[in-house]
């Protein structure tokens, strides 16, 4: 829904009434679902009470929003009083004494509307999040639900398959070994019919060689179902601050793998103002006019 602007123009007022119309739709459309033998069913009394919500959210949003709303009606008055010194302040130019002391006036009168239009638009936004917060908490619950049983499943997933890997590098390492042994008792038993047939070189040749057992072929673990994707994700954790300083300052690990605290030095500049002498560190001053109202 597109309403008309204070100012006789396009407004922009464009609120989440007009955006619920197709999810209710797809409410009403897919109220009742079934499989198999696992049915769920909503009551007409639980569609009456989401009719009855919505409806109150179109509502709320007119009385907060509308072009009759009181923050509509108390936008267009407030604009009236600061929008001609704007106006004023946009070509004014100090040249005198009088003229900075205008000047100064100006900006205590747009201070003064900066104020008022601070609270109008608080209060106004908390009108709009007390709206917004049973929406974000219900989505908050229903997507928690969702996001905690999908990381069940998946960690019982992943253990499964750790464990398959595991069984299957556990029998190549005893196939290997049963294959590495077989191979050994063979040159054995080869050696010992060289050497009773009085070939001791050969005999002795063949207990030299290297064993090379052939690899065993075990079968591989389950590959993975249609759905199932495997991410692995790396992140790094300081352990020793201290000792991470000492190799940036070596050279042994780039300057980007420290940070400096901004706010925390930002604190100590203001506290010790010029007085703040750390190496590497400036002070920097900005001095800039503000205005009382």
């Amino acid at each position: 829904m597109l309403w008309r602007g204070l100012d006789g123009g396009t407004g922009v007022f464009l609120f989440c009434h007009s955006l619920i119309s197709p999810f209710e739709k797809l409410y009403h459309k897919n109220l009742r679902m079934s499989q198999d033998n696992d049915t769920i069913l909503w009551s007409s009394e639980k569609e009456n009470q989401v009719s009855t919500e919505l409806s109150v959210v179109q509502r709320l949003s007119g009385e907060i929003l509308g072009p009759e709303s009181a923050f509509a009606v108390a936008r267009s008055e407030k604009r009236k009083e600061w929008e001609v010194v704007v106006l004023a302040a946009k070509d004014f130019q100090v040249t005198d004494a009088e003229s900075k002391e205008t000047a100064v006036g100006y900006g205590r009168l747009l201070q003064a509307s900066t104020k008022a239009l601070n609270e109008l638009y608080t209060s106004t936004k908390q009108g709009i999040d007390a709206i917004k917060k049973p929406i974000l908490e219900a989505e908050k619950s229903d997507i928690g639900a969702i996001t905690a049983a999908k990381d069940a499943l998946g960690s019982k997933v992943l253990a499964y398959d750790r464990e398959q890997a595991r069984i299957l590098a556990e029998a190549q390492r005893k196939a290997q070994e049963e294959a590495r042994q077989a191979e050994i008792e063979r040159k054995l038993q080869e050696a010992i019919a060289l050497e009773a047939a009085g070939e001791k070189e050969e005999s002795a040749q063949v207990l030299d060689e290297p064993i090379m057992a052939v690899p065993a072929i075990v079968q591989e673990a389950p590959t993975k179902v249609t759905g199932q994707v495997t991410k692995t994700t790396y992140s790094a954790v300081v352990t020793d601050f201290k000792k991470l300083v000492m190799a940036v300052s070596r050279g042994e690990v780039p300057l980007l793998a420290l940070k400096a605290d901004e706010p925390w030095l930002n604190g100590q500049a203001r506290a010790f103002r010029t007085g703040l002498s750390y190496p590497g560190v400036e002070v920097k001053e900005n001095t800039g006019t503000h205005f009382r109202s």
